[in-house]
């Protein structure tokens, strides 16, 4: 029997004991075990006002930054849209980092014209995050 896939065509899928709602979600899972040193908190749920719950994809606890909170898109819905905007107006650990895929490469999306979106500080990480992950492969 085939797997049923959900509205946009999202396969669910496991890896390492942990439940995923899209292989592109378990791929960034797996990328980031393999380059990024540091603890990954997988599924945590965080709360906005109203109050709401969302259960965001990953933190990412990284020994030379701040802790990132991660959102694996593929497509924006309306519901994630208010979500993040909330997220980013109102938790202490903005801005939320969303992460799309392209061909084999991981990309950060940066909101243009958020006034409360740090991009010093997501680009810090980035750098941060390149520089540590290019030295474990080279180990």
């Amino acid at each position: 029997m085939r797997k049923r896939s959900g509205k946009y065509n999202a396969v669910r899928c496991e890896r390492d004991g942990h439940k995923f709602d899209s292989k592109m979600e378990r791929d960034f899972y797996s990328h980031m075990k393999l380059t990024t040193p540091g603890h990954l908190d997988v599924h945590p749920v965080v709360t906005l006002p109203g109050p709401i719950y969302w259960k965001l994809d990953f933190v990412l606890y990284p020994s030379y930054a701040r802790p990132m909170f991660v959102d694996v898109k593929g497509h924006d819905t309306d519901v994630f849209k208010i979500k993040h905007k909330l997220f980013d107006r109102h938790h202490p650990c903005a801005p939320l980092v969303v992460i799309r895929r392209r061909g084999r490469d991981w990309f950060f999306d940066v909101p243009v014209g958020e006034a409360h979106f740090d991009v010093n500080k997501a680009m810090e990480w980035v750098i941060c995050w390149r520089g540590e992950a290019q030295a474990e492969i080279q180990r």
